[in-house]
């Protein structure tokens, strides 16, 4: 099941929760972790994308054009 991230508007908490797509698609209400509130939202985060021979390190700076890029290099 896919990974999803919340955060609580009552509260602040941001938890992970796992759920499958259809629960995520009919909008069932998410309670938060920390208080137990469903005035909750989603929160999307970007995503790390790399490319062959690229180290994890680029790919956490947001360096994913890929080794022949020189837009990233010191």
């Amino acid at each position: 099941m896919p990974w999803y991230d919340y955060r609580c508007t009552q509260c602040g908490t941001e938890f992970e929760i796992t759920r499958s797509m259809a629960e995520q698609a009919n909008g069932a209400p998410v309670a938060c972790t920390g208080c137990g509130s469903e005035r909750t939202e989603r929160v999307f985060r970007p995503i790390a994308v790399g490319t062959a021979g690229s180290s994890r390190a680029q790919a956490s700076e947001g360096a994913s054009c890929g080794p022949a890029c020189a837009c990233h290099r010191n």
